[in-house]
């Protein structure tokens, strides 16, 4: 699919981790603290194998761009899918996992990529996290960068 895309002059930005989790990492798979590591191995293997398919059968050049994770606000949520709650508001500490192994398996990612473009002496692909969330709702009461006062104009609902 990658190498079509090329073919009618479209770069694929390839997502490798987008709102949902593969069945072989578990219901919730954020409170496991080797989280970060697995995923870091299955985009080294991901990433690896799709360059050598392009590299090699298609006779193209490796991906330039990948978002490892995106979405990522979403999964602020407890193991049965509810949001933390707080004081009648939706709040995630910070210190919670859910929060801080997401932007700890981006950055093993991130390392995992630029390894393995160095290794091949290819040059430095961009490599980003995506962590937009265009749900009005959770992006305004459990986004850590949005005031008190601002959260008070969105209560949650039931």
């Amino acid at each position: 699919m990658f190498a079509e895309c090329r073919r009618h002059g479209l770069e694929p930005v390839v997502t490798l981790h987008h709102f949902v989790h593969p069945a072989w990492l578990g219901s919730d798979p954020w409170l496991q603290p080797e989280t970060p590591e697995i995923f870091a191995a299955y985009v080294r293997h991901a990433v690896a194998h799709v360059n050598d398919r392009l590299t090699g059968e298609h006779r193209t050049a490796p991906l330039k761009y990948f978002i490892t994770i995106t979405s990522r606000t979403c999964w602020c949520s407890t193991p049965t899918g509810e949001p933390v709650s707080r004081q009648g508001r939706i709040w995630v500490p910070h210190d919670d996992a859910r929060v801080q192994r997401p932007p700890h398996s981006h950055v093993r990612a991130y390392n995992a990529i630029h390894d393995l473009y160095a290794a091949e002496n290819r040059a430095a692909p961009l490599v980003t996290i995506n962590n937009y969330c265009s749900d009005l709702y959770w992006s305004t009461s459990s986004c850590s960068t949005c005031s008190p006062s601002r959260r008070e104009k969105f209560p949650a609902t039931a």
